[in-house]
């Protein structure tokens, strides 16, 4: 079986990491399988760029966010909409011609456009699209909210400064109507949550529709001594650690006011044993913002790096708003350490009573409890932590989800 992935990325994103991820699971266990990409941002032995230069991709993506200051409602939105309209065709790539199933991952961003993929359908490939978020079936957002227009046509949209039955969103959901639906042999999603909106979705109701969540290696994401973790990093070995993390902090999607709520109501109760640990990108002015004791280790690109600060921690409190399946929760779980998250999209499906701690959404009191009873002693960690890491082991192991990959691929129409 010769599969080839497709994402605008090799490394960065989340997209990028599950399916790179889900490439290297495939490749170690027998299937012929490599990555696809538009920017390879590191050397690896399996990913591919799709052109010589990327210069016309970064274009195109220029050009659409320029067109999108006409239609955005505000700035703050501005990445979180994508048009679909521009892209490169990528059919006469060697890799592309020699693949039986072409695995689409996450293609925006001037790789792919609408048409595009409609183009690699017509060239005789089966088509497989992994839904990392809302993007493929919405009139353009990559998460609707309370939104549920793309169940019709779209319209009325909450990201346009002017909306109405036939505006942006429609025209775009009238797109992926005429040239997706045909095209896409098989729509996977990584969680039960994404399933369930996409199957409710006008433009993939009647397509194929199954759940294959994302894959770890958990030989590498897995326990290791916190002070063997906490000298790694540079850590104070006597401080206990709460962890907090994003690629991009400050990302409307990650919940920081949301974390500075939890956190900052529990100033004048703050454990002195206790600190924050925080990783990823983040302004220095944001930090300011923090009323309880922290430690800030910047960007942590390194793996094993990231094995230590999950491992470094008691306790991870995680407050994104919008998510699919979190690749930094099953990440956590598998190094053993409990997650405290807000029950959005689908968290649940890796967050249990016996894995950590579903907070109802946004409720920061809730969040700030569990933290007090952490501090207090009064919940047991250790038990958390075993049942984490065997829960990840039994349901996002390579080789369970090699075998789900497999028997998805076996359900498309000949």
């Amino acid at each position: 079986m010769n599969i080839l992935h497709i994402n605008t990325f090799s490394h960065s994103g989340g997209a990028a990491k599950a399916a790179l991820r889900l490439v290297e699971a495939q490749s170690r266990l027998g299937v012929n399988a490599k990555l696809l990409v538009a920017f390879k941002e590191k050397e690896h032995e399996l990913v591919f760029t799709a052109y010589k230069s990327n210069t016309i991709t970064k274009w195109l993506f220029y050009f659409e966010k320029f067109l999108f200051l006409f239609f955005e409602k505000e700035k703050s939105i501005r990445f979180s909409f994508s048009f679909g309209f521009f892209g490169r065709s990528i059919v006469n790539h060697p890799l592309v011609k020699s693949a039986e199933i072409i695995h689409l991952h996450w293609v925006n961003q001037g790789f792919l456009s609408i048409k595009n993929i409609h183009e690699l359908k017509k060239s005789g490939k089966k088509i497989v699209w992994t839904l990392h978020d809302m993007w493929a079936f919405t009139g353009g957002c990559h998460y609707a909210k309370e939104c549920v227009n793309y169940t019709e046509n779209c319209g009325n949209c909450n990201y346009l400064k002017t909306s109405n039955q036939n505006d942006l969103s429609s025209k775009i959901v009238r797109q992926k109507k005429q040239y997706l639906i045909q095209s896409i042999d098989l729509v996977i999603t990584c969680s039960d949550w994404l399933n369930k909106l996409a199957k409710q979705s006008t433009v993939f109701k009647n397509n194929t529709i199954l759940t294959v969540h994302n894959t770890i290696n958990t030989t590498l994401f897995s326990r290791k001594e916190k002070v063997v973790a906490k000298k790694d990093l540079g850590l104070d070995a006597s401080k206990k650690y709460i962890l907090f993390g994003a690629a991009s902090i400050e990302s409307p999607y990650k919940g920081f006011d949301k974390f500075l709520e939890t956190v900052n109501a529990l100033k004048n109760e703050w454990h002195s044993d206790y600190e924050i640990l925080i990783f990823g990108k983040c302004s220095e002015n944001a930090l300011t913002n923090i009323d309880v004791p922290y430690r800030y280790v910047g960007i942590i690109t390194d793996e094993d790096k990231m094995v230590s600060a999950y491992n470094a921690g008691e306790i991870m409190l995680f407050t994104s708003k919008e998510e699919n399946l979190p690749n930094m929760i099953m990440e956590s779980l598998s190094c053993g350490t409990p997650v405290i998250a807000f029950n959005v999209g689908g968290v649940s499906e890796m967050i249990t009573p016996q894995t950590g701690f579903l907070i109802s959404p946004f409720n920061t009191q809730e969040a700030a409890h569990v933290l007090k009873g952490v501090f207090a002693e009064k919940i047991v960690l250790d038990a958390y932590s075993e049942n984490a890491q065997r829960f990840v082991a039994e349901n996002f192991s390579n080789q369970s989800i090699v075998n789900a990959s497999k028997s998805a691929y076996s359900q498309i129409k000949v």
